[in-house]
């Protein structure tokens, strides 16, 4: 992608002043559209669709700037997507109901009948073999379910665990400044614990961020410079 050339994951548009785009809100694209419009509609009509995959797997990191484990976002409305749920690995499973015009290509490919989910790597820009290898052998599985391979034959085993599937809330900073989060990932939080505080440049507390929810802490800055919007924590509800 040409945001690579600006250490960006977006693609970057030339029309006009120029602008940073996030291609995975613009799926299937259209031949009629736009520059992004017609890269993610060639995609999506000469890679993705007309391959009539059986199932489909979104593999990413979170953004810069953020840290997590390894876990999924699923549509658990879709019924092979469950099975791709429990061959998966992950500790925690975020319910992401179905929403056709997100977008998004997990939501675009399961309109489309293609089972998909989005498998979140964790930490972005960091070479983690230990994540790289779950995924690697998830993938090993979930290509023996739907017999293409003999995961078996590989040594590659069924997941030991089922995953939490739960819902998610996300604490983000109503305005800019510098955050200090005072919880680990995986760690369990009460109802209103203090989960972090944002500071101005002077030192002064702007604001403290207290979880709506008990859960578990699946995500959340590892910069602590946030802008208006940025993500603070995110919690899997419990």
């Amino acid at each position: 992608m040409n945001g690579m050339l600006l250490n960006k994951h977006r693609w970057f548009s030339q029309s006009g002043p120029g602008s940073l785009i996030d291609l995975n809100q613009y799926f299937p694209g259209s031949t009629e559209g736009d520059d992004i419009d017609q890269f993610l509609a060639s995609l999506w009509e000469n890679l993705i669709i007309n391959n009539k995959f059986n199932a489909a797997v979104d593999f990413q990191s979170l953004a810069n700037g953020n840290a997590s484990p390894i876990f999924a976002h699923a549509d658990t409305n879709v019924t092979y997507v469950n099975k791709m749920v429990e061959l998966s690995g992950v500790d925690v499973v975020i319910n992401k109901p179905g929403d056709p015009k997100s977008g998004n290509l997990d939501d675009t490919l399961n309109a489309a009948g293609v089972p998909t989910i989005t498998f979140q790597l964790g930490n972005p820009r960091l070479f983690e073999l230990g994540v790289i290898q779950k995924a690697y052998e998830f993938c090993f599985r979930l290509l023996d379910d739907l017999d293409i391979v003999d995961a078996n034959s590989y040594g590659y085993k069924q997941a030991v665990s089922k995953p939490h599937i739960t819902d998610a809330k996300y604490i983000r900073a109503n305005s800019g400044g510098l955050v200090d989060v005072i919880v680990e990932l995986n760690q369990v939080v009460q109802q209103d614990q203090v989960v972090g505080t944002m500071y101005d440049p002077h030192g002064d507390v702007v604001e403290i961020y207290k979880a709506p929810v008990k859960g578990k802490v699946f995500a959340f800055n590892s910069d602590p410079l946030r802008e208006p919007g940025s993500l603070i924590v995110a919690i899997a509800v419990m």
